[in-house]
């Protein structure tokens, strides 16, 4: 999912701002850390069981490793696009004078 939302953040304000790939990491991770605070408040006030790994009423994953398992693959995913992802480049343009004008230049009677 990192790498999805890293995409998807680096897609719409690569042309809307001067948004730095540092900033796009930031912005990922700190959506999934409010994304786990919203897990652990349903847990918390409706008794789902979001976070962790529950099979026939037994935990297999902890909801604290649980939280930080979905951190740490989201700040990998959200890495991985921005390590791969290269940054279109526009070369310069180089205003050349046009011919006409160099010629011009050359036989005026200026350079006399």
């Amino acid at each position: 999912m990192g790498f999805i939302l890293a995409s998807l953040i680096y897609g719409y304000f690569i042309n809307n701002s001067t948004l730095k790939k540092d900033m796009v990491f930031l912005a990922v991770v700190g959506f999934f850390g409010l994304w786990e605070l919203i897990e652990f408040g349903f847990d918390f006030f409706t008794g789902s069981q979001f976070q962790g790994v529950v099979r026939n009423g037994v935990f297999i994953m902890s909801p604290l490793k649980d939280t930080m398992v979905d951190m740490v693959y989201s700040s990998l995913g959200a890495l991985l696009f921005l390590i791969f992802k290269r940054e279109k480049t526009k070369k310069p343009k180089i205003k050349r004078p046009l011919l006409k004008d160099s010629i011009k230049e050359v036989f005026s009677w200026k350079n006399l």
